[in-house]
């Protein structure tokens, strides 16, 4: 399946995983800083790794708002959110933490295939987030 072809089969997942993982509230929107944290996935794996770009949105408890130091988004929602829809919405959401330890633990030619996955997976969701509202 090329690139193109999975991203969209993938997008009614992500659609999914964005309220599933908290990312979309109740009231159908998401704070735009998701939609940034998105796209600097993306840059985190072509300026590091794919595993350091995993391991650093994974293991992010919360990201501050530097301006009043409140809470303003959980970045390892994000992975949270790529992995359901990487399984097409057939298992619940997962700690990110395990995630990336797997991840971590995957062979170089399992890597490669995985990684593509994740970045259809994050287009697809970027696509998503389209038809919230956003908010922040």
């Amino acid at each position: 399946m090329n690139n193109k072809v999975r991203t969209d089969s993938y997008i009614p997942f992500a659609i999914e995983a964005l309220k599933k993982s908290g990312i979309a509230d109740e009231n159908g929107n998401i704070n735009s800083a998701y939609r940034g944290q998105i796209s600097s996935f993306g840059a985190a794996v072509a300026v590091g790794s794919f595993k350091q770009a995993v391991a650093f949105f994974a293991l992010d408890a919360k990201n501050k708002d530097q301006n009043n130091g409140k809470d303003k988004i959980n970045r390892s929602k994000l992975i949270s959110a790529i992995d359901f829809v990487i399984h097409c919405g057939k298992e619940d959401i997962k700690e990110p933490k395990t995630i990336s330890e797997n991840i971590l633990k995957k062979s170089p030619e399992e890597l490669r295939q995985i990684e593509n996955q994740y970045m259809d997976a994050a287009v697809a969701l970027k696509a998503a987030m389209s038809i919230y509202n956003m908010e922040g």
